[in-house]
């Protein structure tokens, strides 16, 4: 962890907006699920079933955020 602490400055402002971002849309699914009418069970969220649509727009989202934070951290020559 260190030496990745000490490159994290080499990161531009953009890419360390895309990290932070992906971090707050995963800290935010459950809530947003809970918002929809999903019950809190133990370390998971019980969705009813008419709302599968919604969950699977909202993992699609988190993911193409994912993949375009991949991708930007996979072209640095760090």
């Amino acid at each position: 962890m260190p030496v990745l602490l000490s490159k994290f400055g080499l990161l531009s402002s953009i890419t360390v907006r895309q990290v932070i971002d992906v971090h707050v849309s995963i800290e935010q699914f459950c809530d947003k699920l809970l918002a929809v009418g999903g019950d809190q069970a133990g370390n998971y969220v019980k969705m009813p079933g008419q709302k599968a649509q919604f969950v699977a727009e909202l993992a699609r989202d988190i993911a193409k955020k994912i993949d375009r934070v991949i991708e930007t951290l996979g072209d640095l020559k760090i």
